[in-house]
């Protein structure tokens, strides 16, 4: 359908690939709650094609030829741009948008006045809402009847020497509702709870349907100064970014004790920059131990003064992280190489070695392209930087701080045309998987991608159920599956065969599969993890749309023949399970590309896994293989094989090393 026009402004840029127009079918789900989110707005990015979500949270479009991009919008929810799912149907979670209100200084909340009625700020730039939540008298009243409920000694008394958040929502019905304070002040809550002064508010309206609408309301005593993350003016060293590192580079020292272990690896170090310069609250949010930490923590320390952050050309108090690398490097190299200022003259190698994978999003196994907009000015600097596309957990805010040590000489030397680029970045877990580029066209230049590829974080499951001897193990599953449940039984699936498309019946006991499994029929994703199943059905086989099966911690000894039938699948997990041979009928799976049998008892491989052309990612560890099969070779697409706790000889190594050159192998 296409909607009425909405008082919306978004930058759009074409993609690469074009495709055939096709109808498709997607759920908005609470990323928190996992409830499904009804009337947000969907559009096609470029189009005014869109719709809205229904009270189950699901929508249907039209996609015409060419588009890419969904722009999902709700007034209590983050603005969100994602690639369309070549699958369909699909699901999509969307996470809580907070209104970030003014900053109150409780001890002066009767200086506020109808100036101050509208001077608070949504999260994004994006919002698409018909109405925010309204206050009986506007922001002013609202100011002082949390003034007249919190002001009091033992309040301020209880306040610490930081800022207060006091997290609420207004509720569909207008009613308010406390969420928690941040750190948590009992007297605060209780305050509010009972409060007589707080009234009844006007509720959000999306679509022309009440909505709830989320706030944050930071509190202090007049005495505390807001820090701030994000400023218009950042924060600098004296001097520029190029001589910092020039810094960094000749005062950097090794731990002594650190190169006899060939420790390496990014510190960042968290500081302020003060209103004066100065550098203060040093910390070190990520580091890699041996000394390094300590000597990150000296270097900042010692560092020359830098420029304030300016917010609304006042200076301010701005929180900064800053990564430092240690690399000891090859033979005769320096080990702070990476600091070398020729070095960072590159663009590439300069983002390249800033940009860090947000230790979130690898938790959390965020992957996929985030795309920021920036301006060139005549003098060679960056003049705006905005994000176009982000993936969430940071990863979007560490390219634009990244950008931050980009300078006009790096500009200067790159190869651009025009004053308005797009900088792909692609974040990957393993490898980078195949990814829809943007387009350059007659305003706008696309540059090349660069990739932040990192080793997977292997999470811990839920613990097996017990053995007959009573002992409980941990589960260390590589593959893993999006756990989208639909039930905690066979049973309550077998209620609405046709319906349910992904399953997740991880750790439930379970010893066998039913025999009428097979009506199941619509079935794409099932995670058996962590049971005590023996066999598979030959039913079992007959589920030709599934494309994602998890049946590690088992006690599987063989596949049936027919499970060649599974043509459809891309991921398969059977690590830990009873096999003491490869599964044979795995090879004629030519769809597959993950693959996970580590764990088991495996002593060779078979010549036939050649067929298996798109595998991306094997997982071999802790079985009995020493050698590989000349077949084994013919797998080029191979982007990571992981071999700890096989016999494998150095011969076998070299030859792994000499014909899979593009394969990152463990051992």
């Amino acid at each position: 359908m296409t909607i009425r026009a909405l008082s919306l402004i978004v930058f759009v840029f074409s993609l690469s690939h074009v495709t055939a127009q096709k109808a498709i079918t997607g759920r908005l789900i609470d990323a928190d709650t996992q409830k499904p989110v009804s009337q947000a707005t969907v559009i096609v990015v470029g189009t005014t094609t869109g719709t809205f979500s229904n009270h189950l949270g699901f929508f249907q479009l039209t996609v015409p030829s060419g588009a890419s991009e969904l722009m999902i919008s709700h007034v209590g929810y983050k603005t969100s741009k994602i690639l369309i799912p070549e699958v369909s149907p699909f699901q999509i979670k969307i996470q809580r948008g907070v209104v970030q209100l003014k900053y109150f200084m409780l001890d002066s909340f009767v200086e506020y006045d109808e100036k101050n009625d509208s001077t608070y700020s949504a999260d994004s730039n994006f919002n698409i809402i018909e109405r925010s939540a309204e206050y009986p008298g506007g922001w002013k009243n609202f100011y002082n009847d949390i003034g007249k409920t919190l002001k009091s000694k033992e309040v301020l008394s209880a306040l610490p020497d930081s800022t207060v958040h006091l997290f609420f929502s207004v509720e569909a019905n207008g009613d308010f509702k406390l969420v928690r304070t941040a750190p948590e002040i009992k007297i605060i809550e209780e305050q509010i709870i009972q409060s007589t002064h707080l009234k009844k508010w006007k509720s959000a309206m999306q679509n022309n349907t009440p909505a709830t609408q989320h706030f944050d309301l930071p509190i202090g005593n007049g005495v505390v100064e807001i820090i701030y993350t994000v400023v218009e003016e950042p924060a600098s060293p004296v001097g520029g970014f190029p001589e910092f590192y020039k810094y960094i580079g000749a005062s950097l020292r090794y731990p002594p004790s650190v190169r006899v272990f060939g420790i390496e690896g990014k510190v960042l170090v968290q500081f302020i920059v003060e209103t004066d310069g100065r550098l203060t609250n040093i910390k070190v949010t990520k580091g890699v131990g041996g000394g390094c930490d300590e000597e990150a923590i000296r270097l900042i320390e010692d560092a020359p003064q830098w420029n304030p952050g300016h917010q609304r050309g006042q200076p301010v108090r701005q929180r900064y992280t800053l990564p430092i690398q240690f690399y000891l490097g090859t033979t005769g190299r320096q080990p702070n190489a990476k600091l070398d200022p020729e070095i960072l003259t590159d663009f590439y190698k300069s983002l390249n070695y800033a940009i860090d994978y947000p230790l979130e999003a690898r938790k959390k196994e965020v992957e996929g392209l985030v795309v920021v907009l920036i301006i060139v000015n005549a003098e060679n600097k960056i003049a705006s930087t905005r994000l176009l596309k982000d993936i969430g957990e940071g990863c979007g805010e560490e390219i634009l701080r990244a950008l931050n040590i980009v300078n006009e000489d790096q500009i200067r030397r790159l190869k651009r045309q025009k004053d308005t680029l797009l900088l792909p970045v692609i974040f990957g877990l393993d490898f980078v998987k195949n990814t829809p580029l943007p387009a350059s066209n007659d305003r706008l230049q696309v540059l090349s991608p660069i990739k932040i590829v990192m080793r997977r974080l292997l999470s811990k499951a839920a613990p097996t159920a017990p053995s007959q001897k009573g002992v409980i193990s941990e589960v260390n599953s590589q593959v893993t599956t999006n756990k989208i449940e639909e039930g905690d039984s066979f049973e309550k699936a077998f209620n609405n065969p046709n319906q349910v498309k992904k399953l997740s019946l991880a750790n439930k006991g379970i010893k066998e599969i039913p025999l009428k499994i097979d009506q199941l029929t619509s079935l794409t994703q099932l995670n058996l993890e962590a049971n005590q199943i023996h066999s598979i059905p030959d039913q079992f086989t007959k589920l030709g749309k599934m494309y994602e099966l998890i049946m590690a911690d088992n006690r599987l000894r063989s596949l049936p023949d027919s499970f060649e039938n599974l043509n459809s699948l891309r991921v398969l997990g059977l690590a830990r399970n009873l096999f003491d041979s490869f599964p044979s009928p795995i090879t004629q799976l030519s769809k597959l590309m993950e693959l996970d049998l580590s764990g088991n008892a495996i002593k060779s491989i078979p010549p036939t896994i050649s067929n298996l052309k798109k595998l991306r990612i094997l997982f071999l560890q802790d079985n009995q293989i020493s050698s590989f099969p000349k077949e084994f070779y013919e797998l080029q697409n191979l982007d990571a094989l992981y071999l700890q706790g096989n016999p494998v000889s150095d011969e076998t190594k070299a030859q792994l090393k000499s014909k899979l050159p593009y394969t990152t192998i463990h051992y």
